[in-house]
């Protein structure tokens, strides 16, 4: 059995090991065949949008934008467009952030630029490392930026201190990505217009408010304009053929802007493609000579493991034709042992079987006089245990009916001094309920009297008079006096029983009062003794 065994491992570890090398050499073939894509967006003039599909799109908005997000987040672009002649825009800053929050940005306004948002200087030829990418100064008026995942960001400028005037801005920043085809992007205008929506925020150090405008209608594209604006790009060196996209925005710039500015226009576009075709170069050559490094380092791994699994085999072959003679002699020995071995073991168990009997007698026999002692000892104890149990409680009982006839003389105390308490607030509280009560009632009367006095002394003159006015004239006017008089006697009378009425309730509500103080005493008094007791 072990034998057939080991003949069908190294069967199985042959086959394994020729499918192997096949797949390797057919992976070879079509490593060696597969080469790099590269996908492209670019943002030219003022400024014409050229997507990752291929589609075409110009747009005018002011503000800060994204132009291209990738999915790992190691290479985001965000442009600032600024007011570029009657109707229309320009970039005016670009930033891009290399992973890590490491950004690079150029500002054309002011000729800076800016690492990590703070200003540096940068020399043509000088390149150095941000973040997982580097950053080139190509020439005077040119960036190449490059990423860890393979996206690279060319960006080219044209400054002319006389265009702020004319145009609104001293120069224009054309942007170019490439990226390799399996890199994803989730978002910016690189995709379509519609992310203009988008907030662009965190890159660009100094962030404005975005909005989409034009200042006056642009103008008309005619078959006269369109003849001398191709005439102004061909003289610049654009052709249709080698590079279409850029010869339309060069047409579209010169008719808006007119000869002079398009003739610069063109002739920056045209440095841009050059060094986009140089760094396309470049970049494919770098992208070639990773991918055989990558294939290489595979293949090399992939044949050290088949050159491995060959030598097992081997291995596995010659062991399994040793071990094969090797187990048909110790089989035979091992019988003859096993034998021998059997016979003295039952020998042994004989032995043993006597020696634990003899043991087992012995072990009883010593637990029995053990439990008795124990038995005897838990006795004499349990009665010392009863005797003092007794003891103590006699003891016990007798304190606690000291200190119950104790707590009964306290408890009588307190109820005595409670009472006496008790009587001493009730009194106190009738007294002052009394006098608060009268003094009221007292000061009231007093008032009210002296108000019905002056009421009355008040109609007694106002009649007399009145009287007296009658007599000397008789008139009318005398007589409604005389009425008055009476009137206001009679009222003062009504407010003289008023004010004793009010007397009497305030008396009736002093003595309410004072009851209820006293009530209130008296459960209080009752906390306090429920408290002590």
């Amino acid at each position: 059995m072990l034998y057939s065994r080991l003949a069908f491992a190294s069967v199985l570890l042959l086959a394994l090991v020729s499918v192997f090398a096949a797949s390797v050499e057919g992976r070879r073939r079509r490593v060696v065949r597969a080469t790099p894509t590269i996908k492209r967006c670019q943002s030219l003039g003022d400024p014409h949008f050229t997507t990752l599909n291929g589609l075409q799109y110009d747009f005018q908005g002011l503000g800060d934008y994204v132009f291209i997000k990738t999915g790992d987040g190691q290479f985001t672009v965000h442009t600032r467009t600024g007011r570029w002649g009657p109707g229309a825009s320009v970039n005016v800053a670009a930033a891009v952030d290399l992973g890590n929050d490491h950004t690079f940005e150029y500002d054309v306004e002011q000729d800076v630029f800016y690492v990590d948002g703070e200003k540096t200087e940068i020399k043509v030829g000088q390149q150095f490392k941000l973040g997982s990418g580097t950053v080139e100064r190509v020439g005077p008026s040119s960036v190449i930026a490059t990423a860890k995942n393979g996206a690279r960001l060319t960006m080219g400028w044209y400054r002319n201190s006389q265009w702020k005037q004319q145009l609104g801005s001293v120069g224009y920043i054309s942007l170019v990505v490439d990226m390799p085809s399996d890199v994803e992007v989730s978002q910016g205008l690189c995709l379509t217009q519609n992310h203009s929506n988008l907030a662009a925020r965190g890159i660009l150090h100094n962030h404005k408010a975005r909005k989409i405008i034009r200042f006056t209608d642009a103008k008309k594209i005619t078959a006269r304009r369109k003849k001398w604006a191709k005439k102004v790009c061909r003289k610049a060196g654009l052709s249709k053929k080698k590079n279409p996209n850029a010869f339309r925005d060069c047409i579209l710039d010169t008719i808006q802007s007119g000869k002079k500015i398009g003739k610069t226009i063109a002739k920056n576009i045209k440095k841009i493609k050059k060094l986009e075709k140089k760094g396309n170069k470049k970049y494919l050559r770098k992208l070639k000579s990773k991918l055989d490094k990558q294939i290489s380092k595979v293949i090399r791994k992939k044949e050290t493991e088949i050159s491995k699994l060959e030598k097992i085999a081997k291995e596995v072959r010659i062991s399994s034709e040793i071990k094969k003679k090797k187990c048909i002699a110790k089989n035979n020995q091992k019988a003859e042992d096993a034998e021998q071995e059997v016979k003295k073991a039952q020998k042994k168990l004989v032995e043993l079987t006597l020696r634990m009997k003899r043991r087992a007698l012995r072990i009883l026999k010593k637990a029995a006089r053990k439990a008795r002692k124990l038995a005897r000892k838990a006795r004499r104890l349990a009665r010392i245990a009863k005797r003092k149990a007794t003891r103590k409680a006699i003891r016990a009982a007798r304190r606690a009916k000291k200190l119950a006839k104790q707590a009964q003389r306290r408890a009588r105390r307190l109820a005595r001094k409670e009472r006496a308490l008790a009587r001493k607030a009730k009194r106190a509280a009738q007294r002052a309920a009394r006098k608060t009560a009268w003094k009221k009632a007292k000061r009231a009367a007093r008032r009210a009297a002296r108000r019905a006095r002056r009421a009355a002394l008040k109609a007694a003159r106002k009649a007399r008079r009145a009287a007296l006015k009658f007599k000397k004239t008789g008139s009318r006017r005398a007589r409604r006096d005389a009425r008055r008089a009476k009137r206001a006697a009679r009222k003062a009378a009504l407010k003289a029983k008023r004010a004793q009425k009010k007397i009497e309730r305030e008396k009736r509500r002093a003595a309410r009062r004072a009851k209820r103080a006293a009530r209130k005493a008296r459960r209080e008094r009752r906390r306090q003794c429920l408290r002590i007791a």
